[in-house]
């Protein structure tokens, strides 16, 4: 699994639950089509977190829904994916 939460360029945290779980869909199919697997092979989910005291966001996490380590390979394809989606 992996997990992450995002900031804007304003440095504020990502804390609207449907624009993460928008977000999180999108990251999950580009780092499902970069590593060539279908993107039912991954799981996807967001949680409400406190990333730092007095903040609130929603972090995005990716997982194996077979465990078969796909998520695990995510660290060496996000910068890849994020370009796919223009962050």
């Amino acid at each position: 699994m992996v997990e992450f939460q995002l900031k804007n360029r304003e440095d504020v945290w990502l804390h609207e639950r449907i624009a993460a779980h928008t977000i999180t869909v999108a990251i999950r199919d580009s780092l499902a089509e970069l590593i060539g697997v279908q993107s039912s092979e991954l799981g996807c989910e967001v949680k409400q977190v406190r990333p730092e005291p007095g903040a609130m966001c929603q972090s995005i996490m990716i997982y194996d829904t077979h465990a078969a380590g796909y998520a695990s390979r995510a660290d060496k394809c996000m910068d890849e994916s994020f370009f796919l989606l223009g962050f």
